[in-house]
């Protein structure tokens, strides 16, 4: 029987995954497992059967490492930018003894930033990546540009393949929606868009806004995860590619453009009478990074105003696809969460 470890089990993406292999009752999992900070984390998790590991932080190597010793497999949601982390879990990993023809793996959440280029939307670029027919080790580790994200990924793939362990790098767009895990629940660039028009008093994009990215809802990705997982579990390895040429996995359901989701948050919020006008404000990038109050320069350009678009063709030729198809009609759930946070009156 097979021990798993969830990573980052009280953010957005990590909870959500936890809980729907919980939900999903995979027979081969006889343990689950999550590393987490403070005691109250701890209680809620054990509370729920799934066993807790107390540690200081990503920084906390050999915790890491030992914890992960105790375990098969590893979900790897706390930081797709700390290559330490990621590699003191392979190094775990590698070090638990297994009957043989048993393989450990990692399942590291990545994002596709990685793909974005400097647009600053000031245009739509027409490459669109696939998971099959582009070499994404090859256009990580080859990239000039040094990006926390690509540096993690491509040590995750190294690290595996001299320890002998599969790696698969799942790579999902802008999350959207209400999240199932126990504690975080809101996602990342839709809702710090929003409080941006709320400070300002109205929708901002980068510039024109015409980059674009794919989206993709959080019950999607957390689904990809437990079918992905059902065939690892399997040891389907003639379909289920892992390592540097075959264990990329791209998630998507549709794309949008940066000034779509500025208007989008424009109109909600407008609507609600939050503020005065529905009208976008461009602003450049530097502006951005001065005022969004989230991630570094670098992350701004890639992340709110770059082209990243992908196709997800090894999680479609497996037989996966998204349920949900909503994301036009999301925002007055994020806005209303958003708003909620703090006292938002009329202008």
């Amino acid at each position: 029987m097979t021990k798993l470890l969830v990573t980052g089990a009280t953010g957005y993406i990590g909870g959500s995954i936890l809980t729907t292999l919980l939900r999903d009752a995979h027979a081969a999992v006889a343990e689950y497992g999550v590393l987490v900070r403070n005691k109250a984390a701890l209680d809620t998790f054990q509370s729920r059967g799934v066993k807790a590991h107390l540690f200081d932080g990503l920084d906390d190597l050999a915790t890491i490492e030992d914890v992960a010793s105790q375990y098969d497999i590893v979900v790897n949601t706390a930081s797709a930018s700390h290559p330490e982390s990621a590699k003191a879990l392979i190094r775990g990993l590698s070090r638990r003894s297994r009957p043989a023809g048993s393989n450990a793996s990692i399942v590291h959440t990545s994002g596709t930033s990685i793909l974005g280029d400097h647009a600053e939307g000031r245009r739509l670029d027409e490459r669109i990546f696939s998971d099959v027919d582009d070499d994404l080790y090859a256009f990580e580790a080859g990239h000039p540009e040094p990006y926390s994200q690509r540096i993690t990924d491509v040590a995750v793939v190294d690290t595996a393949a001299a320890l002998g362990v599969r790696s698969y790098i799942v790579v999902p767009p802008t999350i959207y929606g209400k999240g199932s895990g126990w504690f975080a629940t809101i996602s990342q660039q839709i809702p710090h868009l929003t409080r941006l028009a709320l400070r300002q008093g109205q929708a901002v994009c980068i510039n024109e806004g015409l980059s674009a990215w794919n989206h993709i809802h959080i019950d999607d990705v957390a689904d990809f995860y437990s079918f992905l997982l059902a065939r690892i579990l399997a040891d389907d390895d003639a379909s289920v590619g892992h390592g540097r040429r075959e264990g990329y996995y791209f998630v998507q359901d549709g794309e949008h453009t940066w000034s779509d989701v500025s208007r989008a948050i424009g109109a909600q919020l407008h609507a609600r009478g939050l503020i005065k006008t529905p009208e976008v404000r461009s602003e450049s990038a530097d502006w951005f990074a001065r005022h969004l109050g989230f991630g570094t320069p670098q992350l701004i350009r890639l992340g709110f105003s770059s082209n990243a678009r992908a196709r997800d063709d090894r999680a479609r030729a497996l037989g996966w696809s998204p349920r949900r198809h909503d994301f036009e009609e999301h925002y007055q759930h994020e806005i209303a969460t958003v708003a909620a946070e703090a006292d938002f009156s009329s202008p």
